[in-house]
């Protein structure tokens, strides 16, 4: 029997949870090491609901003792390159980062660079990616049901460097991740233009970008966002659409029937079964559960996909690479209603 990867949790605020129990969801692949967080009461909560063996208050004390196979990094954004580069000296072979990747292009390309320079798997946490449904409708879309894709329209409610950086890399998986051109990009920033730590709109961003392909997309972004990682494709032979909160969750239409298809989840049959015990994801999740049955749980797929990619030497469909093109998406608008003029990509 293969030996499990030991995985140890960076942080244990409300996304923690969805990583502890996506590590613990993949044994006897995965054996869930140990968590860290500054905060004692938070520790100890995440230790008792998922039975942590150990806990600790500093992620670089945790690392060095512990030596994980793989590693959740969901602490602040402006901590990940930090966190990601304790991970690597430390031996980690996984990681997977939380979103925002990083609040500036500059340390997203560090943390890309760090990873392929000592042969560590990293990957982000857009899970929007290894949603079945999602998967599907990017095969299709790769096989030519909608022809040659055109335009692109992406809606995302909250902010572009939260939310907003799911839906841009959604997009992008979904066309077959063409390299960015150019964004011409305005955006309403508040005093200071502040998220976290990071650039943010206040209400609202649009941006209007050129895809590699001659594909372009327009993207509207803020609190007055009108839909939630809502994304409509327009091709030479048809329409495409995903609404993840919605039913069906993805569509799509060809000019000679204009009938919308349901797009049923991509049949994987190397999904593990949920082992025997395994704690239940919290019934408040709205929009956590995006495939039917917690064995598809988006989160939990990433994780497996991690987990093989660890044994197979292989890239993640959420690579650092792509993740950090991603970012920049989102940046450069910000840059361009800075600017007040075209952003080029990549970001210098």
């Amino acid at each position: 029997m293969t030996t499990p990867l030991r995985a140890a949790v960076i942080g244990c605020g409300t996304v923690s949870y969805a990583h502890l129990w996506g590590w613990r969801s993949l044994a006897p692949l995965v054996e869930l090491a140990a968590a860290a967080d500054p905060s004692p009461e938070a520790r100890q909560a995440r230790a008792a609901e998922f039975g942590v063996p150990q806990v600790h208050a500093e992620a670089g004390e945790m690392l060095e003792r512990e030596r994980p196979d793989l590693v959740s990094i969901c602490s602040p954004p402006q901590t990940h390159r930090q966190m990601v580069e304790l991970a690597v000296r430390s031996g980690a072979r996984g990681i997977l980062c939380e979103k925002p990747m990083a609040l500036t292009a500059a340390d997203a390309a560090e943390m890309v660079r760090v990873c392929q320079a000592a042969g560590v798997r990293l990957a982000l946490g857009y899970q929007l990616r290894s949603q079945l449904y999602n998967r599907q409708a990017a095969q299709l879309v790769q096989d030519g049901i909608i022809g040659q894709p055109l335009f692109a329209r992406a809606i995302c409610g909250g902010s572009m460097i939260s939310t907003g950086t799911h839906t841009f890399d959604l997009l992008r998986y979904v066309l077959g991740d063409p390299a960015l051109e150019w964004v011409m990009g305005q955006a309403v920033f508040g005093d200071p233009p502040y998220w976290d730590g990071g650039p943010a709109e206040e209400t609202s961003a649009t941006g209007y970008y050129r895809l590699a392909g001659d594909i372009t997309a327009l993207f509207e972004g803020g609190e007055a966002a009108s839909a939630f990682h809502h994304i409509f494709l327009e091709g030479t032979e048809g329409h495409l659409q995903i609404r993840p909160f919605d039913e069906p969750k993805a569509s799509y239409r060809r000019f000679e029937h204009w009938d919308w298809q349901v797009i049923d989840p991509l049949a994987d049959p190397e999904i593990p079964p949920l082992p025997e015990g395994a704690p239940p994801l919290p019934d408040d999740r709205p929009g956590w559960d995006l495939d039917p049955g917690d064995e598809c749980h988006p989160f939990r797929l990433e994780m497996l996909e991690l987990v093989q990619c660890v044994r197979q030497g292989r890239e993640h469909r959420a690579s650092g690479e792509l993740g950090r093109a991603s970012l920049e998406a989102v940046l450069g608008l910000y840059e361009s209603a800075r600017r007040r003029d075209r952003v080029s990509f990549p970001l210098t």
